[in-house]
């Protein structure tokens, strides 16, 4: 489903210029200059500021208005604000840097059924031990609203397991086909999805969830109520046009397979990431 504006509804306009910004915003897209994901909170941070008639509903997928952009956009990209320079994106600021360290350790005590084995101190040490570019992957995993938490820790090498573990779908990542040929196939038919969850997850450099890690998942926190997920699909079913996605209905883990062109607003993937 794509949303519309009401028709009581005005266009969100500049007072200074006299601009729709959702269009000025959509065209920064389409010329390469501001990612969806961040073209989308500004939509959101503008409707909530404004004093104009345009209201966004009510409902929690309505946080996220879709762009519709080229293919060649449809990738979130590093904006200024998460990169040390433009020279090295994948490198956060330390302010950044260090408000990742602190939401992530909030959450781990927070939580300590998912681990209940494994202490900050380790995880923290690891962590500053790790790749700048792994860093990078996990903040992309906590902007875009997957809400990352520790769920394994190897005892031979000390690698950590970082997994999305938001209620619902990552609304960051809301909207989505799952590969780049249903995408396409989707744009051809003026779907318009944001991207694709395979190729979305690449660039985040985090891998796709499994139906034996969603499952699992979903044994220790009852997730996706009300959303679905995309989860990596074999290649033998994926070669007969499906792909595989997963929810909770009904008290049970449910997983189910369709054509994977198919979106909507709830729809979106869940990752993981070694560190």
């Amino acid at each position: 489903m794509t949303q519309t504006r009401a028709k009581s509804e005005q266009p969100a306009l500049d007072k200074a210029t006299g601009l729709d910004t959702d269009e000025v915003l959509s065209r920064l897209v389409k010329l390469g200059h501001l990612d969806v994901v961040a073209a989308n909170a500004v939509i959101t941070d503008l409707r909530a500021k404004t004093n104009s008639a345009t209201h966004l509903a009510t409902t929690p997928e309505a946080h996220l208005t879709p762009i519709a952009t080229p293919d060649s956009q449809l990738r979130p990209a590093p904006t200024p604000e998460h990169s040390e320079n433009q020279e090295d994106p994948k490198k956060l600021t330390p302010e950044v840097k260090e408000q990742l360290l602190q939401t992530l350790k909030a959450r781990f005590h927070k939580n300590m059924h998912r681990h209940p084995e494994i202490t900050w101190e380790k995880v923290e040490q690891r962590l500053s031990e790790a790749p700048e570019s792994k860093l990078w992957s996990l903040n992309e995993m906590e902007r875009t609203g997957g809400e990352p938490d520790v769920t394994a820790r190897d005892a031979k090498t000390s690698e950590i397991k970082f997994e999305d573990r938001s209620a619902e779908s990552p609304i960051g990542r809301r909207n989505c086909a799952y590969d780049l040929a249903s995408e396409r196939e989707a744009i051809r038919r003026d779907y318009k999805p944001i991207s694709n969850a395979v190729d979305f997850a690449a660039t985040m450099g985090v891998n796709l969830l499994n139906e034996t890690e969603y499952r699992a998942a979903q044994e220790v926190d009852q997730l996706d109520r009300n959303t679905r997920n995309w989860i990596l699909t074999p290649e033998k079913v994926r070669n007969k046009g499906l792909a595989r996605y997963g929810r909770r209905l009904n008290g049970y883990t449910y997983i189910d397979q369709r054509n994977p062109n198919f979106h909507d607003p709830n729809r979106a993937f869940r990752a993981s990431l070694k560190i």
